[in-house]
């Protein structure tokens, strides 16, 4: 593994310059199925460490789950991706959000980093879910967070705004 390791710049560089429309199609590929592929992927929660015969540990995957882990867990991802899906839109459709703000400027960074994230995961190692799985989180909480602003700002503007009882009238 060591020698495999040693060797890697090389095989990767000699393999762009031989191949390099390839090589860019396939990371544009892996980039763009990056950002798209977050989840458990095949993650099995029930697992056991085993000692072989030759001492070292290996994990096994023979047991059954016990518990429903997977179904939650991908119950409570899908909701956080489409509450906070469904207030992204909201905040361009409403041009809640100006992206001078220092909120706005927030999401323009915690999206550039998922995008880049998703870029150099995609092209630099083989993709797989549980990279983006973590960026993505940063980008839900972001709009979280934007939301929960929005909300608390308009909240204080409608009880701060004089009532439009009599004093409308005259």
């Amino acid at each position: 593994m060591q020698r495999i390791r040693a060797e890697e710049s090389q095989i990767v560089q000699a393999a762009l310059s031989r191949y390099p429309f390839a090589t860019i199609r396939k990371s544009i590929s892996q980039t763009y199925y990056q950002i798209f592929s977050f989840g458990l992927g095949d993650h099995r929660f029930e697992q056991d460490l085993v000692r072989g015969p030759d001492g070292e540990l290996y994990t096994t995957y023979d047991k059954p789950e016990q518990y429903p882990l997977r179904e939650v867990i991908q119950d409570v991802f899908l909701a956080a991706f489409m509450l906070s899906l469904f207030y992204f839109l909201w905040i361009l459709a409403t041009r809640a959000l100006s992206l001078q703000s220092p909120l706005g400027r927030m999401l323009i960074m915690v999206t550039g980093g998922v995008f880049i994230n998703a870029a150099i995961c995609g092209s630099l190692s083989a993709v797989t879910n549980r990279y983006q799985g973590r960026g993505v989180w940063v980008f839900i909480a972001c709009i979280l967070v934007i939301a929960w602003a929005t909300h608390a700002r308009e909240t204080s503007e409608d009880k701060t705004a004089e009532p439009q009882g009599d004093k409308a009238l005259s």
